[in-house]
């Protein structure tokens, strides 16, 4: 005997129903996503390393759900302790993603050196006889929050620096 049994939801159980048959593209994929695609550009060899940046990927995370948590406590209230169903959360992230500001992760302003380095690379110059192959490394503080951020500048840019540094000192000669 073929009989199936179904039961009329609720609204709360329409309003809280999750589907787990597909996977779901969470604001927190997106929000990871969207600061890769930003951390990338920012990281572009396209772009000389004198002016390269780094790009603050936790700071934009800490900032996102420090957004989320105070939205989430003005709805349910500082002192309530009711918590929020995941859906009425995600509508809040996904809220406070559609108007994130994304701007003063990449703003130069934003970020002070705090030290220029030159590391001796022995694999490099192995591999480069006759060059001493040095990497620069750059760190930044991002707005004085204690982020300490380094980029490093390509193998193939410390190799043709290297090279036109050889080429002038032979000038020289």
């Amino acid at each position: 005997m073929d009989t199936e049994f179904f039961r009329k939801q609720t609204e709360a159980e329409k309003n809280d129903f999750e589907d787990i048959s597909h996977k779901k593209i969470t604001s927190e994929k997106i929000l990871r996503a969207r600061a890769g695609i930003e951390d990338q550009k920012a990281l572009d060899l396209k772009v000389p390393f004198e002016k390269r940046l780094p790009y603050p990927f936790s700071c934009v995370i800490e900032d996102f759900n420090k957004k989320v948590k105070m939205a989430e406590l003005s709805k349910v209230g500082f002192l309530g302790d009711k918590s929020l169903p995941e859906s009425e959360r995600e509508k809040i992230r996904k809220k406070i993603l559609k108007d994130f500001d994304w701007t003063p992760y990449t703003d130069p302003k934003n970020f002070k050196v705090i030290e220029e380095v030159e590391h001796h690379d022995q694999d490099l110059t192995k591999k480069n006889q006759g060059l001493g192959v040095f990497i620069k490394t750059k760190r930044y503080d991002f707005q004085g929050r204690g982020k300490r951020l380094s980029i490093c500048e390509s193998q193939e840019e410390a190799i043709e620096r290297a090279r036109k540094k050889l080429q002038s000192a032979n000038k020289g000669k």
